[in-house]
């Protein structure tokens, strides 16, 4: 085994962290709370080489390169539970569903019960370790291979949490955090629910107008922060009146949507003039603060976890175009909100907040009597002041206040109506789109094996293949080997060759043939197209069937990756002229084709190959001891002489005859 003193670290975990509080859906990061049973794991591979041309000639020699992996018994903290279940996993880039190629297999889930028994892997092998983690997400694997370097990878999941809607993305109705969040008795704020009021008139709004969340909390906040952050992602504020909180949208026009619909409130509780302001002496009734014009954003981006990317941070900034066209674009700082999860949600929001902060440019003080006592933050109200030039002026109240002379003192902001209101924007939402570069390539399609003639090989023997795949086959290594035992990596496909088989059969005709049909069936997709009569007498359509190399004039589609080729040039290279049944085996001559050179020496033995593939995007490499063989006995056909030649060419013209 190898020493110790040279073993790589493992990740090491953090002390006191906190436990994610997840809602809805959305994605966490692991956090590791138990490891043991480290373990390097030797590997020697041993590959026989050959000196000389082609493999052939020389002495003979194994080499033996050894290498080292590693594997550890860990288990990871996910979140508070009972959470739904865990849907796309991420380890580094690479993504995948649990015990995928991506995050490896032997993964072992819980789900969170307050009575979670211990694992029973740590149980039968580390009895005074095994802890239930009651109230925690836990995922466990007993062998977790840590690769080469034995460094723990970073590890997160998309969990579905508290109070997900599988009617929405998973998203969590505000109306419903909220009051969890503050009065659960397991890991809420503290609260007894009967302070918290009706949240009828919030719920409808939100679900009207779309406004989801999958709030995560996983570090040390007040708890005033973290409902703050609700608050603004779904435009809404919160009242403290009658001894409960109230939570009231500043939405003030009437919208439907998702079964739901809500009509604001939009009548002033009073019309107040100078009659009903308390004043000091000759000072104005009214004060106005006006806010400065560089104060006043017309852009206010918002920063949200976009679920189409893998929840990466994505921005959406819909600025007012008006006063863009005025005064250009003056832009907030961004606004973080990662419990929004959709781009529609996130762009509604970036215009409310600059019409907001554009068209509210004034905050009134005043004092008012005891007859107002009922009034509370939200109300709407008019206010005329002729010295100020107001008439009838809509205000929102933002402060109420009773100070100790028995007035109420108010801070009221300009509220024309229309302003906390936005277009809902239709934004195509979706579960991810961002690549799985880790994503299962398929097998390669059974290849096509054969030995082409001399003359094409320059008089050296090898070996063709043809191969290809599904739709996110990306190419394959080619491994060799005599014994299926020790196998070679001798090279790689990185292009999808034209090859499949006849649907019918194909007569035997002469070199000029224009009476046959060959009908073709296309394994992995490809085109062919129809050339020139020159084009075909120089050969640019070769293709070999079951023996015979023929070139074609004419294709014709039939069906979805189907052809009827006609028009051929037939027993081209000396390849005898034959007929071919329905299910020969056909391979378009091009760079699609993996050529191995042949020992002399080999004719008679068999070859066993396999294709070992890879996805698009390079990565999801197949195991090579998952893949089965394909059998090749060498024939010797590329070293027999050339019988009389079909396809003699002599030249006239640059063109072949």
């Amino acid at each position: 085994m190898k020493p110790a003193s040279s073993w790589p670290e493992l990740q090491t975990s953090t002390y006191g962290s906190g436990l994610t509080l997840q809602y809805g859906k959305n994605r966490v990061a692991a956090k590791l709370i138990w490891h043991d049973d480290f373990r390097a794991i030797k590997h020697v591979e041993k590959q026989r080489s050959s000196g000389g041309k082609g493999g052939g000639g020389g002495g003979k020699s194994t080499i033996k390169t050894e290498s080292w992996n590693y594997e550890a018994s860990i288990m990871f903290a996910l979140a508070e539970g009972p959470i739904g279940g865990i849907g796309r996993c991420w380890v580094d880039k690479s993504a995948g569903a649990l015990n995928s190629r991506a995050t490896g297999s032997g993964w072992t889930f819980f789900r969170g019960n307050r009575s979670q028994a211990p694992w029973s892997w740590l149980t039968s092998r580390h009895a005074s370790k095994a802890v239930g983690y009651a109230g925690t997400a836990v995922l466990a694997n007993p062998r977790l291979d840590l690769g080469e370097s034995g460094a723990l990878k970073n590890y997160s999941f998309e969990i579905t949490g508290f109070l997900s809607d599988t009617g929405f993305s998973g998203d969590a109705h505000p109306a419903q955090v909220l009051p969890d969040f503050l009065s659960n008795a397991y890991y809420g704020a503290g609260w007894d629910r009967a302070r918290i009021g009706d949240l009828s008139d919030y719920n409808d709004y939100c679900r009207a107008m779309g406004f989801f969340i999958s709030p995560g909390f996983s570090e040390q906040r007040p708890a005033l922060e973290c409902v703050a952050d609700l608050l603004t992602a779904t435009n809404s504020d919160a009242v403290w009146s009658d001894g409960v909180l109230k939570i009231r949208p500043y939405g003030d026009e009437p919208v439907s949507g998702n079964g739901a619909s809500y009509s604001p409130e939009v009548t002033p509780l009073y019309d107040l003039d100078d009659d009903d302001f308390l004043r000091d002496g000759d000072e104005d009734p009214v004060q106005v603060e006006r806010k400065s014009a560089s104060d006043a954003h017309n852009s206010h981006p918002v920063a949200f976890s976009d679920r189409r990317q893998a929840y990466n941070e994505s921005l959406e900034e819909e600025p007012d175009p008006v006063d863009v066209e005025r005064f250009g674009v003056r832009q907030a700082p961004k606004r973080s909100l990662r419990m929004i999860t959709r781009a529609g949600h996130a762009k509604q929001l970036s215009r409310i907040l600059a019409q907001r902060s554009i068209y509210t440019k004034n905050r009134y003080t005043f004092y008012l009597g005891l007859r107002y006592a009922l009034l509370e933050p939200m109300d709407l109200l008019t206010l005329t002041d002729r010295g100020l030039g107001l008439d009838q002026h809509p205000v929102r109240i933002l402060e109420f206040e009773e100070d100790s002379e028995d007035r109420f003192r108010v801070v009221a902001e300009e509220w024309p109506f229309g302003i906390a209101h936005a277009a809902l924007f239709e934004v195509q939402d979706g579960d991810g789109t961002a690549p799985d570069v880790n994503a299962d390539p398929g097998y390669a399609n059974p290849p096509a094996i054969f030995e082409p003639p001399a003359i094409l090989t320059g008089g050296d023997p090898e070996l063709w293949l043809a191969t290809s795949g599904g739709a996110l086959w990306g190419g394959c290594e080619i491994w060799i080997s005599r014994d299926d035992a020790s196998y070679q990596l001798v090279g790689a496909i990185n292009t999808r060759a034209r090859h499949g088989e006849l649907t019918a059969s194909l007569p035997s005709g002469g070199v000029g043939d224009n009476s046959n049909t060959l009908a073709v069936q296309l394994e992995g997709g490809g085109e062919l197209s129809s050339v020139s009569a020159e084009d075909r007498d120089d050969l640019v359509t070769l293709a070999w069937v079951d023996g015979e190399l023929l070139a074609y004039q004419s294709a014709t589609l039939t069906g979805a990756d189907a052809y009827d080729l006609k028009k051929f040039k037939r027993g081209c290279y000396g390849t005898p002229i034959t007929s071919h049944a329905a299910g020969s085996g056909f391979v378009r001559m091009d760079e699609g084709i993996f050529r191995y050179a042949l020992p002399s020496s080999r004719i008679g033995q068999q070859f066993y190959i396999k294709l070992v593939s890879v996805n698009v995007w390079g990565g999801g490499k197949q195991a090579i001891a998952e893949i089965s063989p394909y059998v090749y006995t060498v024939t010797g056909r590329g070293l027999l002489p050339a019988g009389p030649s079909n396809c003699a060419m002599q030249i006239s013209n640059n063109k072949p005859s």
